[in-house]
């Protein structure tokens, strides 16, 4: 048989597909052409074809829940850094140092500004600037000269009753429109995505070096 006749033939099976199937891809023609010639071959084509498509799907919705925290988590700062307008906390991690403060009498400095997921040298700065900003204040620590210890001053305590005010006002836009059974089940899904991060942080970390 002729390159030519190939090519007839060939458009003839694409127009007898085209009159059955809604889908007319060339993946999805060669798929059907070949199974007509070869039916033992149609659940290994369709199996192999399916798989193909699945797991594209889940790297295409994969890709999206990661874009989608990322670009929530920019609107909940920018609502934030609104909020806290005219405050001398700057943004929500402050908030935060102050909150998780408000917790203890005092504590270690070094301990306060590890405790957020800034780094050590980040958490210092804004430690330090709390610090310059009266809402915490800086201790000898009478059990280690080495170290200081923090605690949060009488105006950081005002200053954190009224971020807590604000902040709700955050969480109420930030949330949405979502119902509350969908604000619930959204709270336990992130809140297991969070514990599986806490978790495999530094094996995530280890495996995203290894294949940079």
């Amino acid at each position: 048989m002729s390159g030519t006749q190939h090519i007839l033939e060939l458009l003839s099976a694409y127009a007898e597909y085209e009159k059955s199937h809604r889908q007319t891809g060339v993946d999805d023609f060669l798929i059907w052409a070949i199974a007509k010639r070869q039916p033992q071959m149609a659940p290994v084509i369709a199996m192999g074809d399916m798989d193909t498509r699945a797991s594209k799907k889940v790297n295409e919705t994969e890709t999206a829940i990661s874009i989608l925290l990322g670009m929530l988590s920019k609107y909940a700062r920018i609502y934030s850094k609104t909020a806290l307008t005219g405050l001398p906390v700057s943004n929500s991690d402050e908030f935060g140092y102050l909150a998780r403060l408000s917790s203890y009498q005092q504590m270690p400095k070094t301990v306060l500004a590890t405790s957020g997921m800034d780094g050590k040298t980040t958490g210092m700065e804004m430690v330090n600037r709390l610090i310059s900003q009266e809402l915490i204040a800086e201790l000898d620590n009478p059990d280690d000269k080495r170290s200081k210890l923090v605690r949060l001053t009488t105006k950081g305590r005002k200053v954190l009753a009224e971020c807590y005010i604000r902040m709700g006002k955050v969480a109420r836009y930030v949330s949405g429109d979502l119902t509350v059974a969908e604000k619930q089940t959204l709270k336990k899904i992130l809140q297991k995505l969070e514990a599986y991060h806490k978790l495999n942080e530094a094996e995530i970390e280890v495996a995203l070096l290894k294949s940079s």
